[in-house]
């Protein structure tokens, strides 16, 4: 059975995310994180405060589902919610301090992981460049029968 090359390296490049995400989602435990809880935790880590439009679409979640995180992480104190200065519906999040804490001591090991699955900087430099263009060219691709 022949496999195109489209296929399989749409396969790989899903073999590929689970390998590194299992990896994440290992080390995570130790800070009763899962992956999705990390990602939300990584954006805000810049000090802003974002929307929960922002946040589910840099943490790959649908609205619910980032809801039902973003209520987690506000129970276990790493996040706090406002409501926008200029648009009171709008709702923006922020990392607590002991979200910073926990980011900043998560943040080493899950760079560590993720910069072990390349052999070098430039390796996962030109792969980054890769996939930025392959994101742009699917986003903008449509298929046609």
């Amino acid at each position: 059975m022949k496999h195109d090359e489209a296929g399989s390296a749409a396969r790989l490049l899903t073999v590929v995310e689970r390998a590194v995400s299992d990896r994440l989602r290992s080390a995570l435990v130790s800070w009763e994180l899962d992956l999705e809880e990390w990602r939300v935790l990584s954006l805000l880590s810049d000090g802003e405060g974002h929307t929960m439009a922002e946040t589910a679409e840099f943490a790959l979640l649908s609205p619910p589902t980032l809801t039902k995180a973003v209520n987690r992480l506000v129970s276990n104190n790493l996040v706090h919610r406002r409501n926008g200065t200029v648009d009171r519906r709008q709702v923006l999040i922020r990392l607590t301090a002991r979200g910073r804490a926990m980011h900043d001591e998560a943040a080493p090991v899950m760079e560590t992981i993720a910069a072990s699955v390349f052999a070098s900087a430039s390796e996962r430099e030109l792969l980054e460049t890769l996939l930025r263009a392959l994101e742009t060219n699917a986003k903008a691709s449509s298929v046609t029968h």
